[in-house]
């Protein structure tokens, strides 16, 4: 998650830069061991309003171009960015590993690991530079409207309850997420919401990263049982436990 608010990255430059650095790749195949998989979006490959999107993956050249073009237009370095996330000691490996692979890109980074309420409060007041985080499965796109319109940002007056913690201001996201939540004809949805991930893709407002595997254990006297790609529990609605046989 990146905050607008800050000046440095405001630069949509500066926000490429951070996609190109991060490596996709590595961190499925290295991380999660093959139990995730590369994001372009926040929707996931099978979800029905996917709509594929090109992401720069570990370019680190690219990065470093695009942090040399904006330091040369400026005059200034960089600022030194602050990356928060939770203490759970696997997010806070994955952490480590996004601060290592900016900082082979020419980013300067600070990683801070804050205990989860306090980590959660400063990302709802808007008291972080880039924060990770993770959403639960997607099965509404609406998400984009309450995640990224600009009436949904957190503000005192909302007593910080707007889901768009990054600040992210776009007036033809908002028109376009606006038209998709009126409209009751799943296919021209669908279109709204591709001209949607089309935009976040140019604008960067966010750098999704991966989407998780969901991995089901049962036992093999679970019958009609059909897992789901959200994990929900729906696919327990038409599943039975056959009877235990054993020998006597």
């Amino acid at each position: 998650l990146l905050n607008l608010r800050d000046p440095a990255l405001q630069d949509r430059r500066v926000r490429e830069a951070l996609s190109c650095a991060l490596s996709r790749q590595a961190l499925t195949r290295y991380k999660f061991e093959g139990t995730a998989r590369p994001a372009s979006g926040l929707l996931p490959g099978g979800h029905w309003a996917f709509e594929p999107t090109k992401a720069c993956d570990g370019d680190v050249a690219r990065a470093r171009a695009l942090l040399a073009e904006v330091q040369a237009e400026t005059g200034r370095p960089l600022p030194r960015l602050t990356l928060k996330s939770s203490t759970d000691r696997f997010r806070r490996s994955v952490a480590a590993v996004l601060a290592n692979q900016l900082e082979q890109a020419g980013f300067q980074v600070e990683l801070r690991s804050l205990e989860f309420g306090t980590f959660t409060r400063d990302v709802r007041e808007g008291s972080f530079q880039l924060a990770t985080l993770k959403w639960s499965a997607v099965s509404e796109p609406d998400l984009y409207r309450w995640a990224l319109g600009s009436a949904f940002i957190p503000t005192p007056e909302n007593r910080f309850e707007g889901l768009n913690r990054g600040a992210f201001r776009d007036a033809e996201l908002d028109r376009l997420a606006t038209e998709a939540s009126l409209e009751g004809a799943q296919e021209v949805r669908k279109g709204l919401y591709a001209r949607i991930q089309q935009r976040l893709a140019s604008e960067l407002p966010v750098v999704p990263l991966w989407h998780e595997d969901v991995l089901t254990v049962r036992s093999r006297r679970l019958v009609g049982f059909v897992a789901t790609s959200s994990g929900g529990l729906e696919g327990l609605a038409h599943a039975h436990l056959e009877p235990a046989t054993g020998a006597t």
